[in-house]
């Protein structure tokens, strides 16, 4: 698998006395300590609860994988690079005068735009401007982030928008993962800075001509396309609503082995499919896995050589998760067997489901902020 390098990014920080303190303390879970599939889903259930809770109020499979990209790209469309293939994606971001470029997670789940310790220095902007509010992000694994916001210059694939709120962490927890932050995706009305995510901070500001993005979370020619739709995919799209009164990207779908609709956020930033534990385990028996309860959730897990099929449905159109976007990590303790990346938890903060990068994996999905609405085509 051949490595793609990432641009640089200059950490030097100048003169000191223009900088924040930084404080990053290492997260737990090194290479030499790797928890195991349950203990990773845990951790994903309990940032998700954190995540949605704090918007409710108001307020790996393997090492890393960088592939490289065949084409080229035009403004408004953005590499993304697979990291812990198909743990995340993360693409480059540019704040400040002079620039500083950032790999950072494109997040449809949240709506702030975040930057690790160590990574940015307004000290050394030009156009950074101090906003005089700080911000904390938590999360349910113990770990957060806190700092201090700005508004700044940001530009994401040669689009360019002014006065953006941008925060700084000082202190962060988090496990490094291979990111420095997060672009949030969601709605304004669930932004804790109060200020637009950055698709729509564009649209406002006529740097694109359309509020809408689309993302394909693939292992190869990962994409994210700002104000535009990819050509190949346009004609192939069927368009959910989405109800956004709670500022995520929500729908109705099916899903094998459940008669009823379902509704669900669609979540750039996760790698899971997270449903109630009850109907999680009814999918899972009707697809032929071995169904697990383990530390209050539900794991379904199939031999690697017989892979089970999940089928979920928008608007009447079926999409079967790929053998690759099913598979989440082989059980060390039974070889040969596999845990599908489809669990059960009971997420609270009024949630059902929660419909991550299992599915995003096969799919290149639009999200319309106009009407609002979701669209779907295969890969």
């Amino acid at each position: 698998m051949t490595s793609l390098s990432l641009p640089t990014v200059d950490l030097s920080r100048g003169n000191d006395s223009l900088a924040p303190s930084a404080t990053f303390i290492p997260g737990k879970g090194s290479e030499e300590d790797k928890p195991g599939p349950q203990d990773l889903g845990a951790a994903y259930v309990a940032n998700l609860k954190a995540k949605y809770e704090a918007a409710a109020k108001g307020s790996g499979k393997r090492p890393t994988a960088k592939l490289p990209f065949q084409g080229a790209w035009k403004a408004g469309e953005l590499e993304l690079v697979d990291r812990y293939n198909e743990i995340l994606w993360t693409g480059t971001f540019s704040v400040g005068t002079p620039p500083t470029k950032l790999d950072l997670v494109f997040d449809t789940g949240s709506s702030d735009t975040w930057a690790m310790p160590g990574t940015y220095y307004a000290g050394q902007s030009q156009t950074a401007n101090e906003t005089g509010s700080k911000f904390t992000v938590s999360y349910g694994d113990g770990s957060s982030a806190s700092g201090e916001t700005y508004t700044e210059t940001i530009s994401v694939a040669g689009i360019t928008v002014h006065d953006f709120v941008f925060g700084s962490a000082t202190i962060c927890d988090m496990v490094d993962r291979g990111h420095q932050g997060i672009v949030g995706l969601a709605f304004q009305s669930i932004s804790k800075f109060g200020a637009p995510p950055f698709y729509q901070a564009a649209f406002d500001q006529k740097a694109i001509l359309k509020n809408l993005f689309g993302v394909g979370l693939w292992t190869k020619s990962a994409r994210l396309d700002f104000g535009a739709i990819a050509e190949e995919y346009e004609k192939k799209l069927v368009y959910s609503p989405v109800d956004n009164k709670r500022g995520w990207w929500m729908t109705s779908f099916g899903i094998t082995g459940l008669p009823d609709s379902q509704k669900g956020i669609i979540d750039t930033g996760t790698t899971l499919i997270i449903g109630p534990e009850s109907l999680v385990t009814k999918v899972l028996t009707a697809a032929g896995c071995k169904v697990v309860f383990k530390d209050g959730q539900v794991w379904g897990k199939y031999p690697t050589d017989k892979p089970p099929k999940i089928t979920m449905t928008f608007e009447g159109v079926n999409y079967t998760i790929s053998d690759e976007g099913l598979s989440f990590a082989a059980d060390p303790d039974e070889p040969g067997t596999m845990w599908a990346g489809v669990i059960g938890d009971d997420m609270g903060a009024g949630l059902d489901w929660v419909i991550g990068g299992c599915f995003l994996q096969d799919v290149y999905a639009v999200f319309d902020a106009s009407v609002p609405r979701v669209g779907f085509a295969p890969k």
